[in-house]
């Protein structure tokens, strides 16, 4: 009878301790970290516009404006990882250029490699999308009447 009541002793400390570490998983030290990055540009309603982002999404409107509005959610695991990617917008007469430059990716497994830019852009309808390359993720482009090309991954 001793010998079943421990038994059953041991058998409840393996469950709390599992249980226990079940809940860690979902911990704070492994949520993803965002930042936002939001920016207004006065352009020209045919300007020629080129996207490039390496992991994320990409989504595309069209207006009736003569500006563009950005949105850039950045996301890591990592605030030095979130901190190494950036959002590069350049704007000259008849183009404009948004580019995300991620750090490097590490080699070897056990590193952090993570890291998304998920856009939202609105610019003219009028406007090219001239360029737009995204390596991995969803693109979706609405309201555009000026020519598009089609996305490159």
């Amino acid at each position: 009878m001793r010998s079943l009541a421990i038994n059953q002793q041991v058998v409840r400390l393996l469950l709390a301790a599992l249980l226990s570490a079940v809940a860690g998983c979902g911990s704070a030290a492994h949520r993803t970290l965002e930042e936002t990055f939001e920016q207004i540009y006065t352009i020209e309603p045919t300007v020629n516009v080129t996207v490039i982002n390496g992991d994320g999404a990409v989504f595309v409107y069209g207006s009736n404006t003569n500006e563009m509005r950005v949105q850039a959610v950045k996301r890591a695991y990592t605030r030095e990882r979130l901190k190494q990617i950036a959002v590069v917008v350049s704007v000259h007469p008849g183009s404009v250029s948004i580019n995300t430059k991620f750090p490097p990716k590490p080699k070897w497994a056990l590193f952090d490699r993570s890291g998304t830019v998920d856009y939202t852009i609105v610019i003219p309808a009028t406007a090219n999308l001239a360029r737009l390359e995204l390596g991995a993720g969803e693109v979706f482009v609405d309201g555009l009447r000026g020519q598009r090309v089609l996305p490159s991954n």
